[in-house]
């Protein structure tokens, strides 16, 4: 084959491709070689009486041949697979596949391959790292027609790994890692005829939900390429398995045994290769059950895991539960399971002896002082207190206090109240919480000191007729009740009034509500104990806020001439009332901005004469009523409205 200005020879001079022309032929053989070709065509054998050069993969013979469409190039290993779609016009009975390799050091010129009926090729003579470009022809009775534009291929090794190539995965959610040189996206599958996951960029790995049901699994990749083109679907298998389940498991003999005994234990999963282990608290731990026919294991692989296990000589358990787990080859958790009878292996502790207890007194804070023998126990592991103030004491009573020292023989009991009776009783617990108790012992704690000094906190929140009050919390346990006290005056005592008694300890408030508004308040708090005694806090004083006194009504106005009037209302009921204003205009509009009239100081002045009038004016009033606030308050009446007459000619 020679290659140059458009001329390319396939099987002979007899099948010059269209490209050509004289003056390329010309070029490429010379003069002298072109009488030789001459002749040479003219002995081709054409069909026909006159020679001719009709060659059928030539283009311009098929100018009237669609091209083929939707043309797609995918690659693998060593293969490039070509589809393309059969033109809408025209009888096309075949296809021509034209190919060449574009690697700058290995380049290749382009050559027919192959003629096809179908609209798919897999081109099986591509080598992985090199780049191809074809080019496809439609054909119709022999002859061929234009050709496609070029599609380049990079065949190449692509992989996938599933779960990083574990041949099992306990879970669903696995991550996809993978290789190919070229790769910008890939996209996943478990169909190899359908991929509905979008590309994704072909970096890291990627993560994929296996579809539901333990079993066999195959996950399916197709690569993007820089270039556009994809690859062939390349594939990982993995098998999911995500349970793991025990059928049985227990232990044979009796449930109460000794440090020493052999006990056999037997747990039945039905999975071969797992790892079962039993443990006992404080027996065994976590200790492997075998199933390969030793150890106390009847059969090898059948899919029961057994053991004869020693009791250690430390060991001292009571109803202690004994638990088989299992997991299986996958890494699969079964439900741990409990055996069906509890294990005992045990010798109690012996008891320690209390001593008389001892009461502290004031000065101190009330307390009983506790003391005991020493324990003798092996296993020790505390003394347990308990306490009581009914006619007995165990260790369903209150527990007061756990000492873990085997050394430690005292403890003071500060939680006491005074005027209480209380039981003591100390348990020795060993390390297998098996616990013996002692003798029961007795205190009486006197009542002599009062309640602890409480301070009585100031009011934040204060209204027209509430004031929110709150104090300390006590904390003596002989606590009875919060009583709090009011008057108006100060130096409250509980002569006055009681307004609230609180029994619970922590409610350490109360809101004094129904009170009187623009009124100072004063309280004081007595806290008593269960002896009747009681402690005095400090004394505070709040003012409840003020409002608006009521407004009064003005009559109208009586005695009228030419320059006074004689004006009257009713009686103000306001409890903080500190005077009567009246105020006066000559518009309608009248306020403590117009003119002032007069000021009466007792409520009980209801009238008022203004004789500073002009004749033949109109005059407007209010009175209002001023309360004795810190800020006062001054609510106005109603507006009255009269005329002066015009004064009598010729008089004075």
């Amino acid at each position: 084959m020679v290659r140059g200005a458009d001329i390319e020879w396939r099987g002979g001079l007899c099948n010059l491709e269209p490209k050509m022309n004289w003056q390329s032929l010309i070029r490429v053989i010379g003069a002298a070689g072109l009488l030789a070709a001459t002749l040479f065509l003219s002995g081709c054998d054409t069909g026909g009486d006159e020679p001719n050069f009709h060659n059928p993969l030539d283009p311009a013979q098929g100018a009237g041949l669609p091209v083929p469409g939707a043309v797609t190039v995918t690659v693998g290993d060593n293969v490039a697979l070509l589809q393309w779609a059969a033109p809408e016009q025209g009888e096309i009975d075949e296809y021509a596949i034209f190919r060449r390799q574009t690697n700058p050091d290995e380049g290749e010129d382009e050559a027919l391959i192959t003629r096809v009926t179908a609209t798919t090729y897999s081109d099986p003579g591509v080598r992985n790292g090199r780049v191809y470009a074809y080019r496809l022809a439609s054909g119709s009775n022999g002859q061929f027609g234009p050709r496609t534009d070029e599609i380049e291929a990079r065949p190449g090794l692509y992989l996938i790994m599933v779960a990083n190539n574990d041949e099992f995965t306990s879970t669903r959610d696995v991550q996809i890692s993978f290789s190919g040189a070229g790769a910008e996206a890939i996209r996943l599958s478990e169909d190899a005829e359908e991929f509905i996951s979008s590309w994704q960029p072909a970096t890291g790995t990627i993560p994929w939900t296996l579809s539901a049901g333990d079993g066999d699994k195959t996950v399916y990749a197709e690569f993007r390429l820089v270039d556009g083109s994809e690859t062939t679907p390349v594939f990982d298998a993995i098998t999911l398995d995500t349970k793991a389940t025990i059928s049985s498991f227990d232990f044979d003999g009796d449930a109460t045994r000794q440090p020493g005994d052999t006990i056999h234990f037997r747990l039945t999963s039905g999975e071969q290769n797992g790892a079962a282990t039993v443990t006992v608290l404080g027996v065994f731990d976590d200790v492997p059950l075998y199933d390969d026919g030793t150890g106390g294991d009847a059969t090898a692989g059948d899919g029961t895991y057994e053991r004869d296990l020693i009791i250690p000589a430390s060991a001292r358990v009571s109803n202690e539960r004994a638990l088989g787990s299992f997991m299986d080859e996958a890494g699969n958790y079964a439900t741990v399971l409990d055996a069906s009878r509890f294990l005992t292996v045990y010798s109690a502790p012996a008891a320690v002896e209390m001593l008389d207890p001892r009461v502290e007194e004031p000065p101190e804070n009330a307390g009983v002082s506790l003391r005991w023998t020493k324990s003798s126990a092996d296993g020790f592991h505390a003394y347990r207190i308990y306490r009581s103030e009914g006619a007995t004491v165990d260790s369903t009573d209150r527990l007061i206090e756990t000492a873990l020292s085997i050394n430690n023989q005292e403890y003071t009991d500060w939680e006491v109240a005074e005027g209480h009776t209380y039981l003591y009783r100390i348990y020795v617990q060993d390390d297998l919480a098996l616990e013996t108790g002692s003798n029961t012992v007795t205190a009486e704690v006197p009542n002599v000191r009062p309640p602890t000094y409480l301070s009585l906190r100031t009011p934040t929140a204060v209204s027209t007729s509430r004031i929110a009050l709150a104090w300390d919390e006590t904390a003596d346990l002989d606590f009875e009740a919060y009583r709090l006290y009011r008057n108006e005056t100060g130096t409250v005592s509980e002569e006055d009034e009681l307004i609230v008694e609180v029994t619970g300890e922590r409610e350490a408030f109360w809101d004094d509500e129904g009170l009187t508004e623009n009124t100072t308040y004063h309280y004081r708090l007595y806290t008593y104990d269960e002896a009747g005694l009681f402690t005095r806090s400090n004394e505070i004083e709040a003012t409840t806020s003020n409002e608006a006194p009521s407004a009064v009504t003005l009559n109208a106005a009586t005695g009228i001439d030419s320059t006074s009037a004689d004006l009257s209302w009713t009686q103000s009921n306001a409890h903080d009332f500190a005077y009567y204003r009246l105020y006066r205009d000559e518009i309608e509009a009248v306020s403590t901005a117009s003119t002032f009239v007069g000021e009466l100081d007792s409520n009980l002045f209801l009238g008022f004469h203004d004789d500073d009038l002009s004749s033949g004016t109109r005059y407007y009033y209010r009175v209002f009523v001023v309360d004795d606030a810190s800020d006062p308050e001054a609510t106005g009446s109603n507006t009255i409205t009269f005329v002066t007459p015009e004064s009598a000619r010729g008089g004075p």
